[in-house]
This record gives structure tokens, C-alpha cells and sequence, in this order.
């Protein structure tokens, strides 16, 4: 499986997989008999630098599609951290992010 991508160090790259790789990963995980029952979306959601926090949450969706493709029911992950914070304004920054953006 490691040629697919699944590595305990390096996961799936969902922007570096086309139509066709999915289904070869799909298959050959039907094939080997494995359940996937989640994949990890990494990363800082909540990096301070917007920029970086953009590209993390463009890659956490194109991890839950790529989820959907494969047919795995869950996605998880961590929020992150923003360095020296305290705990209240990460946590609004978590709230912030997550209301503000994806449940409208």
C-alpha cells in the first residue's frame, strides 16, 4: 500500500491523486481486505497566518472528498494551536473558523 500513499509518516496527498489513482487505492484496499474507518486531515486549521490556515482548510476538504471517493464513512483530525495563545482565544479561534466557514 505504501506506493498508494498509505504511510504512517506521509498519509494521502488528495491534490496529488487523479481519478484514477482513488480507484486503484480503493480497489487494492477491497482487495487486501482492509477496513479504512477514517483518514486524518493534519494540520493547523487555526495557524495564525492566514494563508496557512487557507491552504490547511483547502486540504482537509479535498481529504473529505477524497474519504468519499474511497468510500471511509469518517475524517478526523486536530484543531491545531496558535503558539503562546491562551486556551480561550484558540478555542474562539476554533469556533470562529469552523461556524464561520463551513456551517453557515
Amino acid at each position: 500500500m505504501k506506493a498508494e500513499g498509505f504511510t504512517r509518516e506521509l498519509g494521502l496527498d488528495p491534490r496529488r491523486l487523479d481519478d484514477a489513482a482513488i480507484e486503484s487505492i480503493r480497489q487494492r484496499v477491497r482487495n487486501a481486505g482492509i477496513f479504512v474507518s477514517s483518514l486524518d486531515l493534519g494540520g493547523n486549521h487555526i495557524d495564525p497566518d492566514p494563508a496557512k490556515r487557507e491552504t490547511q482548510n483547502q486540504y482537509a476538504m479535498k481529504m473529505t472528498e477524497l474519504a468519499g471517493k474511497l468510500g471511509v464513512a469518517y475524517t478526523g483530525g486536530l484543531p491545531g494551536t496558535i503558539k503562546g495563545a491562551p486556551l480561550a482565544q484558540q478555542a474562539g479561534e476554533i469556533v470562529r473558523g469552523y461556524a464561520g466557514k463551513y456551517f453557515r
